[in-house]
């Protein structure tokens, strides 16, 4: 290219032929101070990138000429007053050079080194390929750094910008990984006429895979008869400088470490052995108090190394502690690192155990709490302690006896009045001293037994899951996951930090893992919680004596829906005088229940049989009002869910009329509907040859009626009418099953008025 004003030329260059000009009418005002060829990695697009004064107002900026010439156009508006550096790396990224006299309003930005992506100049010359203009704005680049002087720029395959120009008689190498820059003078002969210091062009070129930086040297004075100089190397000849450093300023070590290590750190990796001095300064002597080498060294390819230090236990009582300063010196060879002045020492504190440790006799340990894990450090003076030990220590805790740490989850609740803790070393064992420690105790609703229900989700099979569990004094709970009929095992420690107790365990269900989380609120006993793939649980802690005592009879909605047995299903709760409730009934499709529960103390008691589950309410009405949902499921229909109605039983006897009248209707669905007569004392009947039967004690019904020659059976309980006027008043709910088609219908006994 031709710098200077007016019209200058762009030839094609072929070493075979002399230089052609390209004769394109539009290239006849082109200036051209610099020209890289320009090539996009995946777009495949190319083109010469033209550097010089052909923005509209006369100012340097970026334009694109196609290889036959038949394209050209701007792609950057202007850029700068006068033309600059142009350089491009190997992924089309473009860097450009701005130049500005002392005078201009622009010049803070001169001699400022900007990069334009790969994809922005690609976005760009389509525009000019196009005749769609897209020009790039300086506010769309990046600055990478301000050079000395930009008036030449190059990139290495390394990605390192060369810089040179005017201002600068030497190179700039600009490594843009540290954001740090250095002054390289090329090695050429001397300019023989020259004026003055001499300044430079930048190239790089590649030969038989290495890449080169090459320099032309000219007169700074541009003597029209001195001297120009050309000059080459591997870039490879000029190293990254690197930071060296230390990995952490202080170090404590006790007389009895032995050996240790000080780390440092070296960025980037060395690609040559690096060795640096070590000085070394303080009241602890080297060769006396310690052992060190005197130089530390980076071998190839290494980014940390340490400088091995043995402490020496001498003997002697040199009081607390005595230090010394580790200093890196200026590595070999000085231009491939540099010591961070800011970190280039380690001070390091030796703590004499010569002297007695000593236990200090103001700690903080607070206030503990069972089931609540704690852990405290000791506060200690004096010489560095090797051994520790304490008695008297609240049950859950112990000692570490080489570091001191108190640790563990305390068990019993109460005043610790007698901990007495020692430590020793070499030179004895500390003075020994007494403390406190008051573990308070957790809340008692947190305490007892727990019975929970899962809702039902894959990981139980859809099942649903029941969790029985008991937590002692000490916070350690045993207890059980029952799915189905299987029933697993689970044991631990209650976490009593949290304001609701809680913990998490797992079992093995079916070879695979299910996790359980169970959290205690403490202000009513009731549980929260989640089991496996999802499912929510919901539960209550144990009532310790009872309040509902006797007998309670409940009814199950009978089934609406395709597939859904259409009687009632039944069952009683049978509650001893220590709370404990016997469950027993029949589903619709006359499948047994039985188990075994306890009630919390607003009445809730969970019905779990794996198909069958739910939780029902018993009031603390002399009525004892049932109330609640379950949840029944079985292979020929999904979970459907049914309301449970009923109430405490009171057992007909005497004189006394069972559901407390003396004639009642028996319905079977749409099959049958009878009259039913009682008597005084309790008798009944019905028309042969038919059969009913009321067990007055249970309110068990049993019995079949005839149709043609057929025998139906049907199956039920009675069922308090709570709310009513009598206390007596009940109705006989159950179901029926017709073997010739397999239905199943309901059961009903309601009193005739």
């Amino acid at each position: 290219g031709k710098g200077g004003f007016g019209a200058s030329t762009t030839h094609r260059f072929d070493p075979s032929t002399p230089a052609t000009p390209i004769s394109a009418a539009s290239l006849a005002t082109l200036q051209n101070y610099n020209a890289v060829w320009w090539q996009h990695p995946t777009s495949g697009r190319s083109g010469w990138i033209i550097g010089g004064t052909n923005a509209l107002d006369s100012k340097h900026n970026l334009s694109f000429v196609s290889a036959d010439g038949a394209f050209t156009g701007a792609v950057t508006a202007a850029l700068s007053t006068y033309s600059g550096g142009l350089a491009m790396d190997a992924l089309g990224n473009v860097y450009v050079g701005l130049t500005e006299l002392p005078t201009s309003p622009d010049a803070a930005e001169s001699e400022k080194v900007l990069k334009f992506t790969a994809a922005q100049i690609d976005a760009a010359v389509a525009g000019v390929l196009t005749s769609t203009p897209a020009t790039l704005t300086k506010a769309e680049a990046t600055v990478v750094f301000k050079a000395i002087s930009a008036a030449s720029l190059a990139v290495d395959d390394l990605g390192r910008i060369w810089a040179a120009g005017y201002l600068n008689p030497k190179l700039e190498l600009y490594d843009s990984a540290r954001a740090r820059s250095y002054a390289i003078t090329p090695k050429h002969q001397v300019l023989a006429g020259a004026g003055g210091a001499p300044v430079y062009q930048l190239a790089t070129f590649t030969r038989t895979g290495t890449t080169y930086i090459a320099a032309l040297a000219n007169d700074g004075f541009f003597n029209s008869d001195s001297d120009i100089a050309y000059a080459y190397a591997p870039a490879s000849d000029f190293p990254v400088q690197r930071d060296v450093y230390a990995t952490s300023a202080t170090l404590t070590l006790p007389e009895s470490a032995g050996s240790a290590n000080i780390s440092f750190s070296i960025k980037p990796a060395a690609t040559r052995t690096i060795t640096i001095p070590v000085v070394f300064s303080g009241t602890a002597k080297l060769n006396l108090d310690f052992k060190a080498p005197k130089v530390v060294t980076f071998s190839v390819g290494q980014t940390s190394t340490v400088l091995p230090i043995t402490v020496l236990d001498d003997g002697i009582d040199e009081g607390a502690v005595e230090t010394f300063t580790v200093t890196l010196g200026t590595a070999t060879p000085a231009s491939s690192a540099l010591v961070d002045p800011t970190s280039r020492s380690v001070a390091v504190t030796l703590t004499d155990n010569d002297e007695r440790p000593e236990v200090l006799p103001a700690q903080s340990f607070g206030t503990l709490q069972v089931g609540s894990a704690f852990s405290y450090a000791l506060q200690m003076a004096g010489g560095a302690a090797q051994k520790f030990s304490a008695t008297g220590l609240p049950k859950g805790l112990s000692i570490n006896r080489s570091t001191g740490q108190i640790s563990g989850t305390p068990q019993i609740p109460g005043e610790s009045s007698q901990v007495v803790i020692t430590a020793t070393n070499a030179a004895g064992a500390s003075t020994s001293v007494a403390f406190v420690l008051e573990v308070e105790d957790f809340h008692a609703t947190a305490k007892g037994q727990f019975v929970g229900l899962a809702t039902r989700s894959a990981g139980s099979d859809q099942l649903g899951a029941r969790v029985d569990f008991t937590v002692s004094a000490t916070a350690a709970y045993t207890g059980s996951v029952t799915i189905g009929k299987k029933k697993y095992a689970i044991q631990g420690s209650l976490d009593t930090t949290p304001s609701n107790p809680t913990f998490t365990t797992s079992i093995t269900h079916d070879g695979v893992v299910r996790t359980l989380t169970v959290n205690i609120d403490e202000a009513d006993g009731t549980l929260t919680g989640s089991f496996a793939d999802g499912a929510s649980l919901s539960g209550y802690q144990v009532l310790a004596n009872n309040q509902r005592e006797g007998l309670h009879h409940f009814a199950i909605a009978a089934g609406v829906g395709p597939g859904l047995p259409a009687g009632h299903g039944f069952g009683s709760l049978k509650v001893s005088s220590v709370g404990k409730i016997s469950v027993t009934g029949r589903t619709a499709d006359n499948t047994g229940f039985t188990g075994t529960t306890c009630h919390s103390r607003a009445g809730h008691v969970i019905l779990y049989q794996g198909s069958l589950s739910g939780t029902l309410a018993v009031d603390a009405s002399t009525d004892r009002v049932i109330t609640g949902t379950v949840s029944w499921s079985k292979p020929t229909f999904g979970p459907t869910t049914l309301a449970v109605t009923g109430g405490r039983y009171r057992p007909v006897s005497g004189s006394t009329l069972l559901l407390d009248t003396d004639t009642a209707t028996l319905t079977l669905g749409s099959l049958f509907t009878g009259n039913v007569s009682f008597s005084v004392p309790a008798r009944l009947s019905i028309a042969a040859p038919s059969k009913l039967s009321i067990n007055n004690a249970t309110g068990a019904i049993s019995g079949s009626v005839r149709l043609g020659s057929e025998t139906v059976p049907f199956a039920g309980l009675v069922i308090p009418i709570t709310g009513s006027a009598s206390a007596f008043d009940a109705r006989g709910l159950g179901f029926f099953t017709r073997a010739s088609t397999g239905a199943i219908g309901a059961l009903e006994i309601t009193a005739v008025p």
